[in-house]
């Protein structure tokens, strides 16, 4: 049901006339519920807090559960990769291929339909957020369109590229279907059931996005493969400006009207139309005829060739490149969508704009990508190793993420341009390297396989789609939340969440194509949780309890104990820079003996400080449980309960492997016998054990505020599972 100005205002005395959806946002939550300083508490039930109530929290586990899901998923899927033996080499299943070029007319249509997809989905950007009560649920909206999206792609991939008239077609209805009913839901304000089965509808026809990439993958060959990889990116980035170019138009011109909002949506009906006639005149039914076209003959090898073609990679280096590819595909779309649904609520709020005047910046960023991506495709792609540019353009990104972040405040045309700059180069970079990326993996696929190009590319769009959805949720549950602090929050919280997309991206890359050794993300990871968790506790700005309460000090040697030195002293046995030493084995004995020793101690330290700190409360030692009788309660929560359970099994683990581990080497020094063949196995057990204990721990209140800030908790949540999978590799 459409938000009405009296139920925002709640009894307010309101007087706005046409109000702009950022005026609605802040008038719902001016009257709402607000955001104490103890909200971490209420999104801690499991842990003992509050029950979550309110728009507020709802916006608020929205970007926990999304973020903590994505983030800690996509840093071990390269680390999987690798496991796997890394990707097969470039046309790793046949000879390589002579240059050719889709038809003209073919990529002209083919052009058309992806403008059309895409403006689909950004169409009502500026416009969504009139139609919901919380910001959080319009970007559930935008994100229901991939829904359909999913359901589309099975559907259009048995149409392939046989019947490719076909599956145009029913792209092209969808767009008149869907963008008609979504038209008609908005102006008869029919509710969120129509507004999310409008969009289901048009979601089912972005599966045609599959048909449309696999014309790229058949009929671009050889050097020309790269560069209309790019260009088929450009046709996206066209469709993507589309979208807010016409929603804002429709905005300036009837600034007053009732259905300003679906007109926009009423241009993409005709969109359809036209596509619907363009492919019945000119898309013959024959696929031989467009390949006729091209000059594409496909001949059998002969003997010969088949003797001197790589050997065929196996399944697993398969299922590496097919990770790869579609974890890069949810990166970079959650990326874009992170930015493009967030960016036209940033600068309203930032800058006090309407949304027709938020459109036209964002027309201007993404028409600035759109010419960099033909410019590239024409220019650049193809002349250069994929490799190089992609490293290439995963710095620019990031460079214009962190350029995108205002910690000061700037006068409005300096940080106007400071944005528009930042957000061209990061948005600009991030589409180019999509283009890229998925040509250097289509190269790396195996024909009559799994991991051929076609289910590739499948499994691709697949990939795009959960990113768009995963990234419109986020992007605007961000939002939300930070509505109603400071005049630049909103530009930094989207600058953050497009950083951890960016180095999520970069860790991708280098893990995966690159192949850096792993003692690389081993340090820095371990490095920085053991800075980091120490450094929060000692700080009570940060939700610490600060250096001279006895508790901190529980967290600072846990800390450093085991996120840190545990997991170097665990790699050191796997470590490539000790490869190369001397005698390495006794040296790597000796640094994990070092390091393990000092664990030990630590560890016995951190159980003194916690035993002293409830002593001095008056708590009890079991993490709350109480017994009366037979009846056994918990007073502070399941989730404090089973971090002490953990707790105490480690501590006492460590007691029996410090005193193994040393019996070990004594016997192996004196007596060249290996003993205690178990203490590997237990030391792995005990090293997750720790880990767990001290995801649960950074998610509790030990300050009686809620405990760390949340992106504080959900950085160190979302790197801890890497620990793991160091230890279990």
């Amino acid at each position: 049901m459409r938000t009405s100005i009296s139920d925002l205002c709640d009894g307010i005395p309101c007087h706005v006339d046409v109000p702009s959806p950022v005026q609605l946002i802040q008038l719902k939550i001016t009257s709402g519920p607000q955001l104490s300083s103890s909200w971490g508490v209420q999104l801690r039930e499991l842990f003992g807090g509050e029950v979550p109530v309110g728009e507020a929290n709802f916006a608020l586990a929205t970007l926990v559960v999304g973020t903590l899901t994505f983030a800690s998923l996509l840093l071990l899927l390269p680390l999987l990769i690798r496991r796997l033996g890394g990707l097969p080499t470039e046309n790793a299943s046949g000879k390589p291929q002579k240059d050719a070029a889709p038809p003209p007319g073919l990529l002209r249509i083919t052009g058309i339909l992806c403008i059309g997809v895409m403006a689909n989905i950004t169409v009502i950007l500026l416009t969504v957020q009139t139609e919901a009560e919380q910001l959080t649920t319009s970007g559930y909206i935008l994100a229901s369109e991939c829904l359909g999206a999913i359901f589309g792609l099975l559907l259009f991939r048995w149409f392939g590229l046989a019947q490719l008239k076909i599956a145009y077609q029913l792209t092209a209805l969808s767009m008149m279907v869907g963008n008609g009913l979504y038209a008609w839901a908005s102006v008869q304000s029919m509710g969120l059931l129509a507004l999310f089965l409008s969009r289901i509808i048009t979601g089912l026809g972005a599966g045609g996005m599959y048909n449309s990439a696999m014309v790229m993958v058949h009929f671009a060959r050889g050097q020309q493969k790269t560069p209309h990889m790019v260009l088929y990116q450009f046709f996206v980035a066209f469709g993507v400006v589309l979208g807010p170019a016409l929603a804002s138009t429709s905005l300036l011109l009837f600034p007053s009207s009732q259905t300003k909002d679906a007109l926009a949506n009423c241009v993409m009906v005709l969109w359809g139309g036209v596509l619907w006639a363009l492919v019945l005149i000119f898309i013959p039914n024959d696929i031989s005829k467009l390949e006729a076209q091209a000059g594409i003959q496909d001949e059998p090898l002969v003997q010969e060739e088949v003797d001197g073609l790589p050997e065929r990679p196996n399944g697993n280096k398969g299922l590496a490149l097919f990770l790869t590819l579609i974890t890069s595909a949810t990166i970079r779309m959650g990326q874009r969508l992170l930015w493009e649904s967030g960016s036209v609520i940033a600068v309203q709020v930032m800058y006090g704009w309407s949304a027709s005047t938020a459109g036209v910046m964002f027309i201007i960023v993404v028409a600035s990508m759109a010419i960099a991506q033909y410019a590239f495709s024409q220019y650049v792609a193809g002349k250069y190793s994929d490799t190089m540019l992609l490293r290439s353009l995963e710095l620019a990104q990031l460079f214009g993420v962190l350029l995108m972040f205002q910690p000061f405040q700037l006068s409005t045309s300096v940080s106007v341009l400071q944005f528009v700059f930042a957000s061209i180069l990061a948005y600009s970079s991030n589409a180019i390297w999509s283009g890229v990326l998925t040509s250097f993996c289509v190269k790396r696929s195996l024909a009559n396989s799994f991991f051929s190009s076609e289910n590739l590319m499948l499994l691709n769009q697949a990939a795009i789609f959960i990113g768009i959805a995963a990234g419109s949720t986020i992007s605007r549950a961000s939002q939300e939340i930070v509505i109603g602090s400071s005049a630049n929050a909103s530009m930094n919280i989207l600058a953050a969440t497009l950083l951890v997309g960016a180095l999520l991206q970069l860790n991708l890359s280098l893990i995966a194509i690159s192949e850096i050794s792993l003692d690389w993300p081993v340090t820095v990871v371990s490095l920085a949780l053991g800075i980091v968790i120490p450094l929060a506790a000692l700080e009570p700005s940060l939700g610490g309890t600060g250096p001279s309460n006895t508790f901190t000090w529980h967290i600072v040697s846990m800390g450093i104990a085991w996120p840190f030195l545990a997991v170097l002293g665990y790699w050191a046995y796997k470590a490539d820079v000790l490869q190369g030493v001397e005698n390495n084995k006794n040296y790597k004995r000796s640094v994990h003996m070092l390091c393990m020793l000092v664990v030990g101690v630590l560890t016995i330290a951190g159980y003194i400080f916690i035993f002293k700190a409830h002593q001095e409360n008056g708590e009890g030692q079991l993490g709350g449980l109480d017994v009366k009788g037979s009846k056994w309660t918990l007073k502070r929560g399941m989730g404090r309960f089973a971090h002490v359970v953990l707790g105490y099994s480690v501590v006492l683990g460590v007691l029996i492997q410090v005193c193994a581990g040393l019996w070990k080497r004594f016997v192996l020094l004196h007596y060249e016998v290996r003993s205690v063949t178990w203490h590997g196995r237990f030391g792995r057990v005990l090293l997750l054990s720790a880990v767990i204990a001290t995801f649960i721990g950074v998610w509790l209140d030990i300050n009686g505020k809620g405990g760390f800030p949340i992106p504080l908790t959900l950085a160190i949540s979302a790197a801890l599972p890497s620990t793991a999978a160091f230890v279990v590799m």
